[in-house]
């Protein structure tokens, strides 16, 4: 067996038996490479209508920072996505098949015929990140400030006027969940913030059932209810997370994005 990926295994082993996972099979576990040679991947996320998968990465002598990357899960292929300036965000509305990239001037439409973006009228600001949960939530570069987009009008989350905010991300419940350089926190109905924790968070995601997990440079964790936080498993150099329709963990080092296949069936 190879050494590195033995040694995923047993940390994996570990960490998981913390989660009541004795009886969790690592038979048919595995860690595919989806891609490779892609500076700083970040900001993953999938399409579970498709199976796609988007991610930004860093561009070198470029005039441009970013660029987005579309990779299709059934067959491996993949292209870059054009018609989109500075592209870096990602974010699906699942339930109507929208896919909202976020680029350096404001937030553009995926069109999947002609894989290239379409700028939509909503905000000229730069993007840093995106979370759809029934409206459409981003932030702004620099600025730490979290909008939403709703009924045609784009305004800040009035929960978070008075709070700095870079990563966003929203339950079933409609806690509001939100990370700065303080750690994490949480914005409940009651509208009274919470301090969860003091993670250096780089990515929220969401599995198909709203279900919400987050990502440090070496731990994922998922968010259980309120402030209650699980750490899922422990991995080396992690830059950004996804989830795809059947829970497979795909998760992004230094210069390539991976997929995470583990039989968690039994654990609870």
């Amino acid at each position: 067996m190879n050494l590195f990926f033995y040694i995923v295994l047993l940390t994996l082993d570990q960490t998981l038996g913390n989660r009541n996972c004795e009886n969790a099979s690592f038979k048919n576990s595995e860690i595919e490479t989806l891609a490779i040679n892609f500076t700083m991947p970040y900001q993953l996320g999938v399409d579970p209508n498709t199976n796609t998968l988007f991610f930004s990465y860093s561009l070198q002598n470029s005039e441009e920072s970013f660029k987005i990357v579309y990779l299709d899960l059934n067959n491996q292929k993949r292209g870059e996505v054009t018609g989109i300036s500075g592209g870096f965000a990602q974010t699906v509305d699942v339930k109507n098949h929208v896919v909202y990239l976020g680029g350096s001037d404001g937030i553009y439409q995926f069109n999947y015929e002609t894989k290239s973006a379409n700028r939509l009228n909503i905000t000229k600001n730069s993007i840093w990140q995106m979370f759809f949960k029934d409206y459409l939530y981003y932030t702004i570069s620099l600025k730490e400030e979290a909008y939403v987009y709703k009924d045609g009008v784009a305004a800040k989350v009035k929960q978070l006027e008075n709070t700095r905010a870079s990563l966003i991300a929203v339950d079933n419940n409609h806690n509001i969940y939100f990370a700065n350089s303080s750690g994490l926190y949480v914005s409940d109905n009651d509208n009274s913030i919470k301090h969860i924790g003091d993670y250096i968070i780089n990515g929220f995601t969401s599995d198909i059932n709203g279900n919400i997990f987050f990502s440090t440079l070496d731990k994922i964790y998922s968010i259980i209810s309120g402030t209650s936080v699980k750490q899922i498993i422990e991995l080396n150099d992690i830059h950004g997370l996804a989830i795809d329709a059947k829970g497979n963990y795909i998760y992004s080092t230094y210069n390539t994005v991976k997929r995470l296949k583990l039989d968690v069936t039994n654990c609870s």
